[in-house]
């Protein structure tokens, strides 16, 4: 999946989604809320930073599509 379609799954399947280059970590700080919780993901490289944070999220609710919008 291109980086391009992470962020369409991401927004489309959660209620926030904030992408920021931290300085200080020299790296892609992805955080999203789906469900009414957080899940980061953080990386040099973008998208592994975005498919960390949604591997996080479904470690917490399994292979079912998340709640949000969308």
């Amino acid at each position: 999946m291109n980086v391009v379609h992470q962020i369409e799954h991401l927004i489309n399947h959660g209620s926030s989604l904030t992408l920021n280059w931290g300085e200080d970590t020299g790296c892609w700080e992805v955080d999203w809320i789906t469900s009414g919780e957080r899940f980061r993901g953080v990386s040099r490289d973008l998208g592994a930073a975005m498919q960390q944070a949604l591997s996080n999220a479904e470690e917490r609710f399994g292979p079912v599509r998340m709640h949000g919008i969308g």
